[in-house]
């Protein structure tokens, strides 16, 4: 929840969240997130030779402030493992490098984490604030592991651990969008094996990534059509493009409603979705024993796990819940729709305040 600023703007730190579409700036006073927010696409500045500089320097004119002797706190898909910054798969070059920002718009301090991170940090938050709706059943543990999976453009999850020896909890940054999925249906073998032959000499291993994220969901949507129109006795390949041709992840649930070819592909593809989803996330609370939680945001998630869309919970929990191991251990463990409007921004305002202290 953000909330108005006090007027003391020396207080003020900066926060972006830098994603492959859009990019979210705002400010935080000592740890809290201000309601002054702009969200704008990154193509707005692809043509600048310096995007992200560029992109900072607007939202302080907007909102009035000065940016030098500022902190500014960004997130973004990224491995860092240097000073030089690559963010891949946006329009234009946002390439930088943090000593060479830091100089250019006179900050006093610049911290850049992945994307992830800054939603392990908010986890807290969200807890506070029950800024969230329970999906299926469970009881989170005080003091275990949570998790935090992100679905945008790219898919993700963050550990968050508390630490033995204080009462600061930690996030563990992980490339687990990377880690390939297990199929747990003839269906869904057949569902890998079209993207397998989709994506021709490319690497065999399919990961949660390759099917789940705003990038994937194309594949999975043409392979769940092929399964439906090719996997018969009659194969009809120019009927499953056709269907497939009108979907995309942000029109599915409006598709899925109707009549027609495109309604049932629209249909399978969400609940194809749910189960591998499900699969994604069993396999991330079995890595960090996340009895604490596991937490889900993004646009498509949001969609797909709405409070009220039963069946899709039914679906996502029945794979939850199958993992070989003691019954009630998946059973036990909550899952949560994160419903804070702006999750990223909210965990990177908590780590500012932090820092401060």
């Amino acid at each position: 929840m953000a909330v108005e600023r006090s007027g003391r703007d020396d207080r003020l730190d900066i926060l972006c969240d830098l994603g492959r579409s859009r990019l979210i700036l705002g400010l935080a006073e000592d740890g809290t997130l201000m309601s002054e927010l702009q969200e704008w696409p990154t193509e707005r500045f692809a043509n600048q030779a310096r995007p992200l500089a560029a992109a900072v320097r607007e939202f302080a004119t907007s909102e009035g402030i000065a940016i030098e002797g500022r902190k500014l706190i960004l997130s973004a898909p990224i491995y860092i493992n240097s000073d030089a910054i690559k963010p891949q798969g946006m329009p234009g070059d946002w390439t930088f490098d943090r000593a060479a920002l830091r100089a250019e718009l006179g900050l006093s301090g610049l911290d850049v984490m992945n994307d992830m991170v800054a939603l392990g940090h908010a986890v807290p938050i969200i807890s506070e604030q029950g800024a969230y709706k329970l999906i299926g059943k469970g009881r989170p543990k005080i003091g275990f592991p949570v998790v935090a999976i992100g679905v945008r453009s790219g898919l993700g999850a963050v550990g968050f651990v508390k630490a033995r020896e204080n009462p600061r909890w930690i996030p563990v940054q992980t490339e687990s969008g990377h880690i390939g999925i297990t199929p747990a249906t003839p269906d869904e073998h057949t569902i890998m094996h079209f993207v397998r032959e989709e994506r021709g000499d490319l690497p065999l291993t399919i990961t949660g990534q390759d099917l789940l994220s705003g990038m994937g969901a194309p594949s999975l949507i043409r392979a769940v059509a092929r399964l439906e129109f090719e996997g018969g006795h009659n194969p009809d390949p120019v009927r499953a493009e056709a269907a497939a041709r009108e979907l995309t992840s942000a029109n599915l649930s409006e598709y899925a409603v109707g009549d027609g070819d495109a309604a049932h592909v629209a249909r399978q593809a969400i609940a194809h979705w749910c189960a591998f989803f499900g699969s994604f996330a069993r396999n991330m609370a079995l890595a960090f024993g996340a009895m604490g939680g596991l937490f889900v945001t993004g646009k498509v998630a949001a969609d797909f796990l709405a409070d009220g869309k039963k069946e899709n919970h039914g679906i996502f929990r029945k794979n939850f819940e199958i993992g070989g191991t003691d019954d009630h251990y998946l059973r036990d463990i909550p899952t949560m729709l994160i419903t804070h409007g702006y999750p990223y921004l909210a965990g990177l305002a908590r780590f500012s305040g932090v820092d401060r202290n």
